[in-house]
Order: structure tokens, then C-alpha cells, then sequence
């Protein structure tokens, strides 16, 4: 959607935008313009994206599911086109990948896991603590 600019007037206020009834195409296209040109002027405030998201999620509230996955769709398509951009012109640096997982090396094998033989430790009894049942008197 193709956006022009509205400059308020003198007196402050933008065109009176709660007055404004659009009907037909081309009304809708002029109050989002309004709309938007309100909106974006405070792009740079540090709760934007915030407020942006939560704006979406209200306007979006009384359409239909189908209606919203067409704006989902169109805001994805917005996002890849900015991640395009913004790759190409080397804007946010890529993050590095992820330590992968040394599994079977030496290092990690000894340092983690007690390979000590305790089979010729037999002579330590600990079968102590186990308690045979003694027959009952009618068994014998």
C-alpha cells in the first residue's frame, strides 16, 4: 500500500481523523494515509514497536480469520523484504554459530565419566542391608 504524507495543520490537530467516515476504496485509502501519517510521526519514540504491535492486534480483533491471515501475510512479505534489505546493505551482523557438541573425544570421555574397575573390590560385603523374608511357620 502506497502511503502519502499529511501535514497537520496550523492549529495542531490533523484533519479532525474522528470525524472523517470513509465508505468507499478510495476513502479507506485516504483515512489510512491520515492514519499513518499520524502514527509514523512518532516512529522514533523507543515504545513504537511495542504500541505498533499492539495497534495490529487490536485493529485486527473484529475480522474474520481469513482477513487476518491476509494481513499476517502482508506483514511477513513487509519483513522479508526489510531482512533483504538490511542483509544486503550489511546492516545487522550475522550471529555466529552455535559450539557444536564434541561427542565421543577423549577429553570429554575421561573427564566426565568414572571408568574405575570395582569388581575386585569383592570382599567389601554391602549385602548387609538387605533383609531376607523368614518363612512363615505354616511354609515349613
Amino acid at each position: 500500500m502506497q502511503t502519502t504524507k499529511i501535514k497537520p495543520s496550523t492549529n495542531g490537530a490533523v484533519d479532525d481523523i474522528a470525524s472523517f467516515q470513509p465508505k468507499t476504496k478510495e476513502d479507506f485509502d485516504e483515512f489510512s494515509a491520515r492514519l499513518t501519517a499520524i502514527i509514523t510521526a512518532h516512529s522514533n519514540r523507543p515504545y513504537y514497536a511495542m504500541f505498533v504491535a499492539g495497534l495490529f492486534k487490536a485493529v485486527a480483533e473484529p475480522l474474520g480469520s481469513d482477513d487476518v491471515k491476509k494481513a499476517t501475510s502482508g506483514l511477513t512479505a513487509l519483513g522479508n523484504e526489510k531482512l533483504k534489505a538490511e542483509k544486503a546493505s550489511g546492516g545487522k551482523a550475522k550471529k555466529g554459530k552455535k559450539p557444536a557438541l564434541a561427542v565421543g573425544t577423549a577429553k570429554s570421555v575421561a573427564a566426565k565419566f568414572d571408568t574405575t574397575d570395582y569388581s575386585r573390590h569383592d570382599e567389601d560385603d554391602f549385602d548387609d542391608f538387605m533383609v531376607f523374608p523368614r518363612p512363615h511357620r505354616s511354609d515349613v
